[in-house]
């Protein structure tokens, strides 16, 4: 029987961040851009667009913020662009119908103490682009300007509007490739680093010192780019992304170790986040020729590689997770989505939001129990099939959770041994495997609930090609997961 040890008096790191997922306050009505470079119109401003209902929509809403609190998410990447506050040259709006769905998205977080990664996505304005290029996917014009509007902003969420739930800034999502929305004006993709060091500044003048700017929030952390310079000073934080079949455990370890050796403000150790991760099963969802509704993408076994990926990257001390995505129209380029807001057939938003099954419970048995700022304790384990990790908050009555992804073929049995307890703690079994979707409504209550004295330790039977949680957090599937 193959064990599960991890030492609870020796913590290895402390997450800066937490888990959730994006969530694009952009949207919903679409845009036709000339001259788009390596894009078509149809997903010129990124899958997720338009996933919000509009905010009349108030019973949908409730739905959504349900959902956000039953899934746990603790820490959410929102993504907005220029076009949404500052439309033309010093003139901003703060109350159109974008603006009123991201106050409901930072209320949300403010209320329930969710940490947010506000990244910037593209400009979508005229008034900065350069001379024939797109404005969607132009870097700026003045970057003068773009700091001025960007941080006119972020003082009015912060400062007007009192959500300090904002702890971190990005300025452009995915940069540095043919095709990216920071493009500059002889067609390529442009540097960020003279945008970023002037927002750094615009910030510090403005009283938000204390705000870190993130980059390079490249589309792959292996790319090769020389748009980003994350020795510079201003680099106040570290983010990528990483999709695929397969997780590529050595480049999220390359950039925790960069981010723990960054030296930033006077000290050493900047936060490094999975901004943007998503699997799939068979062919590429983002060629051109691909089936937006192909089903592979909420199929068990991307949910199985994306929480490969979530407990691989807790095991090298990644510091917050954001799943692509909480809500997404879904025909685009592929059902990435958490939950159904859209209805693609019928090309209306639905009235009523209900999960995407098999995604949204996969993910949960991990993000309800993952609380911000955990505490990571190595695993030790002697099977190849396991992958684990273990999270905790210290002192007294500190949860714990252990999570388990059996990748074999064949049912396992392992014990699961806490090293350190101080003393006797009750500990929860939750589970999804393949058949939790054959029958549904899916009810991820507690299995088994064992108690482990100090020097104790708990067995558990792990199904096929499974995903457990053993946690020290009781929560039954009516209530909300653990923030």
């Amino acid at each position: 029987m193959p064990d599960l040890c991890f030492d609870l008096r020796q913590p290895f790191h402390q997450m800066a961040g937490g888990i959730g997922a994006n969530w694009h306050a952009i949207g919903p009505h679409a845009f036709w851009y000339d001259g788009l470079i390596g894009r078509r119109n149809r997903t010129s401003r990124g899958s997720a667009w338009g996933g919000n209902p509009p905010v009349t929509h108030e019973q949908a809403w409730r739905d959504i913020l349900r959902h956000a609190l039953w899934l746990g998410f603790n820490f959410f990447r929102i993504e907005i662009d220029t076009r949404m506050f500052e439309p033309e040259r010093r003139r901003f709006d703060f109350t159109n119908s974008e603006m009123l769905g991201l106050y409901r998205q930072l209320e949300h977080c403010q209320r329930h103490g969710v940490e947010v990664f506000l990244t910037h996505q593209h400009q979508d304005v005229a008034w900065n682009a350069h001379p024939g290029i797109s404005r969607v996917q132009s870097s700026p014009r003045s970057v003068a300007d773009f700091a001025h509007g960007l941080v006119t902003l972020v003082k009015h969420l912060i400062h007007k509007k009192g959500y300090t739930c904002v702890k971190w800034l990005c300025l452009s999502n995915e940069p540095g490739f043919d095709g990216c929305w920071w493009i500059g004006a002889d067609g390529k993709p442009d540097s960020v680093m003279p945008a970023l060091r002037a927002v750094r500044k615009a910030l510090d003048r403005s009283g938000l010192s204390d705000l870190p700017i993130s980059g390079p929030d490249w589309c792959n952390l292996r790319q090769d780019s020389t748009d980003f310079d994350r020795d510079d000073p201003s680099v106040g934080c570290f983010d990528g992304h990483q999709y695929g079949t397969t997780v590529d455990v050595d480049a999220l370890a390359t950039w925790s170790a960069r981010a723990k050796a960054k030296a930033y403000r006077g000290k050493v150790g900047v936060p490094f986040f999975l901004s943007e991760f998503g699997a799939w099963v068979g062919d590429h969802p983002f060629h051109d020729d691909a089936d937006p509704f192909e089903p592979s993408l909420r199929s068990y076994d991307a949910q199985l590689t994306n929480a490969c990926r979530v407990i691989q990257g807790l095991a090298v001390g990644v510091d917050g997770f954001n799943r692509w995505s909480f809500t997404n129209r879904g025909d685009l380029d592929g059902q990435f989505q958490l939950v159904r807001t859209w209805d693609a057939q019928r090309w209306q938003y639905l009235k009523r939001v209900e999960p995407e099954p098999v995604p949204y419970h996969s993910y949960g048995i991990i993000s309800r129990f993952l609380p911000k700022h955990a505490h990571l304790y190595r695993v030790e384990t002697n099977s190849s099939d396991l992958v684990a990790a273990a999270v905790g908050r210290p002192g007294v009555g500190g949860g714990l959770s252990v999570f388990v992804l059996n990748a074999s073929q064949r049912p396992q049995t392992v014990s699961v041994v806490p090293q350190g307890l101080k003393s006797s703690r009750q500990f929860h079994l939750y589970q999804v495997s393949e058949k939790t979707f054959a029958k549904p409504p899916v009810e991820l209550d507690p299995l088994l609930s064992v108690r482990v004295p100090p020097g104790g330790k708990l067995t558990v039977k792990l199904p096929p090609r499974s995903i457990s949680t053993v946690s020290t957090w009781r929560r039954q599937h009516s209530q909300p997961g653990v923030i």
